[in-house]
């Protein structure tokens, strides 16, 4: 159950903080050299799993002012804005007028993409001061609870007769004076995404404060589900309907599982939707949660049956972000010499790809074990070649990582931190192996480091 529990919680710690922007300008800020000269705005499809779409490179100008492009729809819509490592999320919403900054953080990345980053607004009053400070609230009613509730919950043996019912019931008084005072403010009112961030904290603590399942599923069938005439694809693109629904179903499946199975088995989709008292739709999303919680053969077996449905096709929506044939012949990067060229150049042979930074030490050791295996498994493969792919952001830097060549017939490539290029070859660590098929497929995204068996591996692959 608590993994299920943090299941629900990720949904809703990714997005609680999300601000919202103007639609056309925004300003990176508090960057101690020149800011990046661009920004890579990715839109999110659905806030299940974070699915996205790539939009549009952004120009940023020297003093960091940026424009957003305008959007062929109205209302509101979560975008990611990265520059790596660091990356911002933001809901646009189109009628306001604020500016947003986004900061330059104080300590360093732990990683080389995805670190979220701080935003601020040009002014104060915003949907997104409002709902922080309702948030801050709750979180402190959350820590004063935490003991009576713990006790509450029996899991502590003989701690129940401890449970101080009147204190808890005056900190359930607090929440819902806050709570309604904030869900009735203009601006949240204005706002279906935040009015949904403000339900999930509701959803949240009636479950954190004892209420059962069955009772929050009749609650929410009572008021609608919180769809406010919007469809189900609408709702999805929401955090907040996301982890709102989540607070309230994220346990259905483990209830009367023998008769949840016969249901499964015999596809009786119709049966599932009336036990949750909900469309036909919100049922296979039911079943896409349950699939992602406890994936089972018999829920494998359902998709298998249900994959052309429209959830079926939002659930195994293959990410546009990856590199694969079909869209890493085009990409393009730079040579030694400053040309730009294709990737297309590796096509024949498969292809060893080393990412390395100039300042990484650890990039400085494994370069030099990848050159080991580069110069002597030709005598075993000659169907190899080997790639140097340096992601420093500026031109100083990958000039120092070509000084680090032993001589100039070492392949050496340059992408600087283009979000693309990222997360396209899923780079996660520095340095990082990536093996490319003779038909530019991308074979393993993270494959054993020179010092740690890549080359056995490079010699098994198939030829």
């Amino acid at each position: 159950m608590m993994g299920l529990r943090a299941a629900a919680s990720l949904v809703f710690t990714a997005f609680f903080t999300f601000p919202i922007l103007s639609q056309t300008s925004g300003k990176l800020s508090d960057f101690p050299d020149k800011p990046p000269q661009f920004i890579f705005l990715y839109e999110e499809l659905e806030a299940l799993t974070g699915e996205r779409k790539y939009v549009d490179m952004i120009t940023v100008d020297a003093k960091g002012g940026f424009t957003l492009p305008i959007w062929p729809t109205k209302g509101e819509r979560v975008v990611v804005l990265e520059s790596p490592p660091w990356a911002w999320r933001a809901v646009i919403n189109p009628k306001s007028s604020d500016k947003l900054l986004l900061h330059h953080p104080q300590n360093g990345p732990t990683k080389p993409r995805g670190v979220p980053a701080r935003y601020s607004y040009s002014s104060d009053e915003s949907s997104l001061s409002i709902y922080e400070e309702f948030k801050k609230t709750v979180d402190e009613l959350d820590y004063l609870s935490a003991y009576d509730r713990m006790a509450q919950s029996g899991a502590v043996k003989g701690a129940t007769m401890l449970v101080n019912n009147k204190y808890l019931d005056s900190l359930d008084a607090v929440f819902h004076s806050k709570f309604t005072s904030v869900i009735e403010q203009e601006l949240i009112e204005n706002s279906p995404f935040y009015t949904d961030l403000v339900m999930a904290l509701n959803w949240k603590w009636r479950r954190d404060n004892g209420e059962q399942s069955a009772d929050l599923r009749e609650s929410w069938v009572s008021q609608g589900g919180m769809e406010n005439g919007r469809s189900l694809y609408e709702l999805l693109k929401s955090p907040g309907w996301v982890q709102s629904w989540a607070e309230v179903h994220f346990d259905w499946f483990e209830e009367d599982r023998k008769e949840l199975n016969t249901f499964v088995l015999e596809g009786n989709v119709e049966a599932i939707a009336k036990l949750l008292g909900c469309s036909i739709d919100q049922a296979q999303l039911a079943m896409w949660w349950w699939d992602l919680n406890a994936p089972s053969q018999m829920t494998s077996r359902w998709w298998a049956r249900f994959h052309s449905t429209e959830i079926g096709k939002m659930r195994s929506r293959s990410s546009e972000e990856l590199f694969t044939s079909k869209n890493f012949p085009d990409r393009m990067w730079t040579t030694p010499s400053k040309d730009i060229v294709r990737v297309d150049e590796l096509y024949g042979k498969w292809t060893a790809i080393l990412v390395v930074k100039h300042e990484s030490m650890s990039s400085q050791r494994e370069w030099r074990a990848f050159r080991s295996i580069s110069e002597t498994i030709g005598i075993k493969r000659d169907d190899i070649r080997f790639v140097i792919l340096c992601i420093d952001g500026d031109e100083k830097k990958w000039q120092n990582v070509l000084r680090s060549r032993e001589n100039t017939s070492e392949v050496v490539r340059w992408v600087g931190t283009d979000a693309r290029w990222m997360n396209g070859l899923d780079i996660n660590t520095v340095p990082q192996v990536i093996v490319v098929t003779p038909a530019l497929d991308i074979y393993n995204y993270a494959a054993p480091m020179p010092s740690l068996g890549l080359r056995k591996y490079l010699e098994i692959l198939p030829k």
